[in-house]
Parts: structure tokens; C-alpha cells; sequence
């Protein structure tokens, strides 16, 4: 990428710098993923836990209207059909 447009050296050299100043002002608070590892520790938190089941819960809320939607059509469709099949 830079080798193929230098122009875009200085805007790296920035966000690198950018990054490498974020990291160094917040390493108390990053936990080594590779250190836990080692030693069989949890890697997720309590934070990342109550993030996933809130996206699995409203996963299951949302198939579950689709489901209560899907019931509903066919019992209009039955509802309306059922006049015709009585005249019959």
C-alpha cells in the first residue's frame, strides 16, 4: 500500500502513532488474551456474556413473533376462506 502510493506514508505514520499512543495510555486496562490463555483462565467477560445473550434473546424474540405473525395469516386466510367453503 505505501510502496504503491507514498503520498498515503504521512496519514499511516499518523494513525500508527494515533494507535500506539492509545495503547500505551490504556495497557492497565487490556487484558493479555495469550496470558490467560496459558494459564487456562476465562478469556470472556462478564460484559462480552451480557452483550451475546442479549443478541441470542432478541434473536429468539424476533423469530418468535415471525412465528406468531406466520400463525396469524393463516388464521385470516382460513377466516376468510371458511364463508365460501359454507355457501358450498
Amino acid at each position: 500500500m505505501l510502496e504503491k502510493n507514498p503520498v498515503n506514508k504521512p496519514k499511516m505514520l499518523k494513525v500508527v502513532r494515533e494507535f500506539r499512543g492509545y495503547i500505551v495510555a490504556n495497557q492497565a486496562f487490556i487484558p493479555s488474551y495469550g496470558d490467560r490463555n496459558r494459564h487456562e483462565e476465562t478469556i470472556s467477560t462478564a460484559f462480552v456474556e451480557s452483550t451475546v445473550n442479549y443478541v441470542v434473546s432478541k434473536r429468539a424474540l424476533t423469530d418468535t413473533i415471525s412465528r406468531i405473525y406466520e400463525l396469524q395469516q393463516q388464521q385470516i386466510t382460513l377466516l376468510l376462506a371458511r364463508p365460501a367453503l359454507l355457501r358450498q
